[in-house]
């Protein structure tokens, strides 16, 4: 493994993601940079990484770096777009974050759960709660999104 700096990347990101699934946050946050300090160009990491820090609202400013290094080597993807636009609502720069969020939307062809409840997210903390909900009762008929999601369309409010 010592070897091989790709390789050795690979194993201090699945020591992360370990690390990080037993909440392990801190020991998890070194190991992901120590991955990117090997493979800088692992943009599944990069991805995974920054939306980590932003879920954690940790170093935002790293996080938002970290994603844009990713989009820049896949544009069009959607869930880094995604990822990009939740760092920015984590921020708090709401409308910008909804801009973003509004590319992620429209790239995932408003498939991904994930996506378009993050997108009814912002639109809420932008005032647009009746658009939200519609984007949370589209991220519902997905089956995929968070476990906050039927509290925020029963209560019509957004929930961290």
């Amino acid at each position: 493994v010592f070897d091989d700096a790709f390789l050795e990347s690979d194993f201090h990101q699945q020591i992360a993601d370990a690390y990080y699934g037993e909440n392990e946050i801190e020991i998890a946050f070194e190991n992901y940079e120590k991955a990117i300090e090997l493979n800088s160009k692992n943009v599944i990491l990069l991805n995974n990484y920054s939306y980590y820090l932003a879920i954690n609202k940790s170093n935002l400013i790293r996080a938002e770096n970290i994603i844009l290094k990713a989009i820049d080597m896949a544009p069009n993807n959607a869930n880094f777009i995604d990822t990009y636009g939740w760092i920015m609502f984590k921020k708090g720069d709401f409308n910008t974050a909804e801009e973003i969020l509004f590319k992620a939307v429209r790239l995932s062809h408003e498939i991904n759960g994930e996506i378009l409840e993050h997108y009814g997210d912002v639109l809420y903390k932008l005032g647009k709660t009746e658009e939200a909900l519609l984007f949370w009762e589209k991220a519902k008929i997905t089956e995929k999104y968070s476990d906050r999601l039927l509290n925020k369309i029963h209560e019509k409010k957004y929930f961290e």
